[in-house]
């Protein structure tokens, strides 16, 4: 008897037939000997070629920032790559997560939502806990524009109401601060908080500023998409 016919069967692919058999809707592909970031760049070179974005289940959380900064890496365009961690807390402790734990979650649910990730990377803990359902995540989501109309009280109030707290300083996500004609957010979705500078109740400007040393950019947005701070909003 041949000796190689004993052997198993395996193939050896290159990165262009893994990327061209998962863009074809290839069901399993199952891919060894991947070490250091590797997995990373394999992934990052398929990102472009398969429309739906990938979740990625690492061992634990320390693995899951790695993976997602090597990938964020590879791709290019870091905010397509997210991470989606979990509440660092034991169920049915009296304590409540972190608010950049939650602001990071959030972040994703809506890129997930508005089709901007390509990525996500999460434990398998993170997905064992229910998450705010997608109907409900959109109806909490506003968009403030530049040159409209917004009184500040009604504002204020929406703040309040998608779990915002007010502070006399903004350093943190999910708060906010009014100082005359002016309000700083920092919304969870974004690395940096966001000065709205009115006339009136007329918009004028959206700069993002240093959390740090208080100074705005001279770069203006458009607009400005507000997330809940929280995850479970009353």
């Amino acid at each position: 008897m041949d000796p190689s016919t004993q052997q198993p069967e395996i193939a050896h692919a290159t990165i262009r037939s893994v990327v061209e058999g998962l863009a074809a809707g290839q069901t399993r592909t199952e891919v060894l000997g991947l070490v250091g970031s590797s997995g990373a760049c394999l992934l990052a070179s398929e990102l472009a070629a398969v429309p739906e974005p990938f979740l990625v289940v690492a061992a634990d959380s320390r693995q899951a920032e790695r993976f997602a900064a090597a990938l964020a890496f590879y791709h290019g365009r870091p905010e397509e790559v997210l991470v989606f961690p979990h509440w660092e807390i034991r169920p049915y402790e009296p304590l409540s997560p972190h608010p950049e734990v939650e602001a990071a979650r959030l972040a994703a649910l809506a890129a997930l939502h508005q089709g901007r990730a390509k990525a996500v990377v999460t434990t398998a803990r993170a997905l064992l806990q229910r998450v705010i359902p997608r109907e409900v995540l959109a109806g909490l989501c506003e968009v403030l524009e530049f040159g409209d109309d917004y009184p500040r009280e009604q504002l204020t109030d929406l703040l309040q109401r998608l779990g915002y707290n007010a502070v006399p300083l903004v350093e943190d996500r999910g708060t906010f601060s009014v100082r005359g004609d002016i309000i700083d957010i920092f919304p969870p979705s974004l690395a940096r908080p966001v000065r709205l500078e009115f006339f009136g109740d007329t918009l004028e400007k959206l700069r993002p500023f240093d959390a740090a040393s208080q100074r705005s950019d001279d770069r203006e947005l458009e607009r400005l998409e507000l997330l809940p701070a929280r995850e479970m909003v009353l």
